[in-house]
């Protein structure tokens, strides 16, 4: 798959496993329990394509408070 067919997630390790990123146009679900690292893997995609790499996104999440991502984020230095 050519380079420009995937989108960087930007963090370093899974795009090494994912062979470049995700594939361009792909829907993905992350699942695991509670405290896995999900929203946080949500959280890193969306503020490194906005930042690093200058794509759209959008996160949507039920269960936790607009509050708590922002201030989440901010201990990675996110700014949100």
């Amino acid at each position: 798959m050519a380079e420009s067919d995937q989108v960087k997630t930007g963090v370093v390790g899974l795009d090494a496993i994912l062979g470049g990123g995700i594939p361009r146009g792909n829907v993905i679900v992350v699942e695991g329990p509670a405290g896995s690292g999900k929203t946080t893997l949500g959280l890193e995609f969306i503020y490194r394509g906005a930042t690093d790499f200058g794509e759209p996104g959008l996160i949507v999440l039920f269960e936790v408070s607009p509050i708590k991502v922002i201030r989440d984020a901010a201990q990675f230095g996110w700014d949100l």
